[in-house]
């Protein structure tokens, strides 16, 4: 799809810059950005600690290319006197959008690197752990949905191609919930704290 839109960004308009930097920024570098956190989750020490950090990079940049995608949008919209967050795709995205900051915002404070966390009790950091991945995970599948929303659009190629999109679009979000599933689920979905604690209750009455 971005190739697709490459002619159309130096048109001067606005409006393909939308589609191009949210697909790079969601489908492209966020989805690296998962993928680099359930890989670093065996590792520990030095490794893993590099690991982490790559892994915030790439999901700092994926949400500067978010930011530009939503200024383009909403800069488009004003530029052309027309009402924004009008249409559900308009929205979800608003919606979407501020779940991005949130979770980049959350993602700081699990960062032990730079010491947000340690102002909470210990008890509390794989909670705020837990919280930080579970909300990356509703967000980038919510950028999914609002990918289809606003398909088909007269602003962008329509037919066969679009098909294939949207069929790729639903193949990644497949793909990434089988293997968030099989990798990571029960540390996604609860805190190890709160696992184990469901785990060895029913011993205690043994």
């Amino acid at each position: 799809m971005v190739a697709v839109l490459v002619p159309a960004l130096w048109s001067g308009e606005l409006f393909p810059w939308h589609p191009a930097l949210m697909t790079v920024g969601f489908l492209g570098l966020m989805t690296r950005g998962i993928l680099a956190a359930v890989s670093f989750r065996p590792l520990e020490g030095h490794p893993r600690v590099s690991a982490i950090q790559r892994h915030a990079w790439i999901q700092v940049m994926a949400v500067s290319c978010i930011v530009l995608g939503f200024w383009s949008i909403y800069a488009n919209k004003s530029r052309h006197n027309k009402p924004h967050f009008v249409t559900l795709h308009g929205k979800v995205g608003a919606v979407n959008f501020g779940a991005t900051l949130g979770a980049l915002l959350w993602g700081s404070l699990s960062f032990k690197k730079l010491g947000l966390i340690t102002r909470f009790p210990e008890r509390y950091h794989a909670t705020i752990k837990w919280g930080h991945r579970a909300g990356a995970v509703v967000v980038w599948s919510l950028s999914l949905v609002t990918m289809q929303l606003d398909l088909p659009h007269p602003a962008l190629p329509g037919g066969s191609l679009l098909r294939i999109w949207q069929l790729l679009v639903a193949a990644t979000g497949v793909s990434m919930m089988f293997l968030l599933r099989r990798q990571t689920l029960p540390k996604i979905l609860l805190p190890m704290s709160v696992l184990m604690g469901a785990v060895q209750a029913p011993a205690k009455h043994l």
